[in-house]
């Protein structure tokens, strides 16, 4: 995926660093990518070189604020993030070979970054029936009479039709677009939302999102609720 002179880099054709760490230094790296998922979530500075307050120039000034000596620890920090929460790219028109950086989804903050957000990591989805919600069984009784809400962040988060019977027939595990403490799925209706003019997109980690409407709200279009075990 290109978009302007930023071409996407999957997770899985950065260099090989799986040997790279062991012990101590793992929970270190591992304790700075939480810290950077934050930071490009919802809290961007923008001293860093940047485009939106989304897409980070990974350079020496980067890579000091977080404490991280190298673009190895880097690369290893990316490569080990289970949830694949970061997106990699370059810039085609530079002369430099430093990677960039954005969250792949899950932002909040000033709403200026929503463009940027949804044209540099979004696809548009047009052609999906159905998708699913995770949460919590406390929660569905507000949500059956509301709907489901984006609450403080852009986008609701949803998982694809193959991945919800998955956690259903399975196992509850995290996965990008779902929370493990989730005891919940609702399968949303998305063709009856759409015919109400709600958007639906994918992000480049394979998360479903959608702003829902004017409101932040995707209203209660399901086609069922599962109480998981």
């Amino acid at each position: 995926m290109t978009h302007n002179n930023f071409r996407f880099i999957n997770v899985c054709d950065l260099p090989n660093v799986d040997s790279y760490v062991e012990g101590k230094l793992n929970k270190i790296l591992n304790k700075i990518g939480r810290k950077m998922i934050l930071f490009l979530r919802h809290k961007p500075i923008d001293t860093f070189v940047n485009v939106g307050s989304v897409l980070y120039e990974v350079n020496t000034n980067f890579l000091k604020h977080f404490g991280i000596l190298s673009t190895t620890d880097f690369i290893y920090i990316v490569k080990s993030d289970k949830k694949c929460r970061f997106a990699i790219f370059l810039d085609t028109n530079s002369t430099n070979e430093n990677y960039w950086v954005a969250a792949a989804q899950g932002h909040s903050g000033n709403v200026s970054r929503i463009s940027v957000i949804e044209n540099y990591l979004f696809e548009r989805v047009t052609n999906i029936p159905y998708l699913w919600h995770g949460t919590s069984s406390k929660f569905v009784s507000s949500i059956k009479l509301y709907g489901l809400s984006r609450c403080s962040r852009f986008h609701i988060h949803m998982i694809g039709p193959n991945s919800g019977e998955e956690l259903c027939e399975y196992n509850r595990n995290a996965i990008s677009g779902y929370r493990a403490c989730s005891d919940v799925l609702i399968r949303v209706d998305v063709g009856k939302a759409m015919k109400s003019g709600i958007i639906f997109f994918k992000s480049l980690n394979g998360v479903y999102l959608s702003s829902g409407n004017a409101t932040g709200i995707i209203p209660a279009y399901f086609l069922k609720v599962i109480y998981l075990k």
